[in-house]
């Protein structure tokens, strides 16, 4: 999927807080920006107020406007 231009993922909260998934998603947001491609994440918080396990994951999905 990270060679799609636009990848959306929906209820991300629903995911976090679960390491493989955690670490899959911190991988595919980096790739995904690697390529210059898109990503839109939606969950049901604000990314700042979002509980991942995986800090580094946390930082990323802080980075975008909401």
């Amino acid at each position: 999927m990270e060679h799609y231009q636009l990848v959306c993922i929906d209820d991300i909260d629903r995911v976090l807080t679960e390491p493989p998934w955690e670490q899959t998603l911190f991988n595919f947001f980096n790739t995904i920006r690697e390529l210059g491609n898109q990503l839109i994440i939606r969950g049901n918080l604000p990314p700042t107020q979002l509980t991942c396990s995986l800090t580094d994951l946390h930082s990323r999905l802080s980075w975008a406007p909401t």
